[in-house]
């Protein structure tokens, strides 16, 4: 007995703190992907600097090729926060740009890139919080300024056609 009370206590309490997204999961296509993820910032980032270093691509197709590989935590996550289905993890960035012919460079300081000759995909965060923004540079304007006096830049990807 005690031992179906404490399942159902918890189970309560893991509702409580699940959120609505349980009741309200982030939506999926007929095709099982995750639509809120075709237009987020990751896969707008990674189009953006395809066109600038003259490929043509298209974001859902990009998301659509990041999604094939599963992710895991991008669908546990989106069971709490059906926001977190527009996730875009850095080893998935660096797949699709390997995907598409480029080479990644690390950067430690955007002040070295150059504006007429550097593509970038760059990771910044809301510092002292879990928001993250993928940005195309550069193309993304204010990148340093993005969360105000909050930004903080935490990877660059300088792109480099192998």
């Amino acid at each position: 007995m005690k031992t179906a009370l404490r399942i159902i206590w918890l189970s309560v309490i893991g509702l409580f703190f699940a959120g609505c997204a349980i009741f309200d999961p982030a939506e999926k296509s007929s095709g099982g992907y995750f639509q809120d993820h075709y237009y987020s910032c990751g896969p707008i980032a990674l189009q953006r600097a395809f066109s600038r270093l003259d490929l043509l691509s298209d974001e859902i197709l990009i998301s659509k090729e990041i999604q094939d590989r599963g992710n895991f935590c991008r669908e546990i996550l989106s069971c709490f926060n059906k926001e977190a289905a527009s996730i875009t993890w850095p080893k998935e960035i660096r797949y699709i740009c390997k995907k598409y012919g480029f080479k990644i460079i690390n950067v430690n300081n955007i002040k070295t890139l150059d504006h007429n000759k550097d593509v970038a995909i760059i990771l910044i965060q809301k510092s002292g919080t879990l928001i993250y923004h993928w940005a195309c540079f550069p193309i993304n304007e204010n990148i340093e300024n993005f969360f105000y006096d909050k930004t903080k830049i935490v990877r660059i990807y300088l792109l480099k056609k192998t």
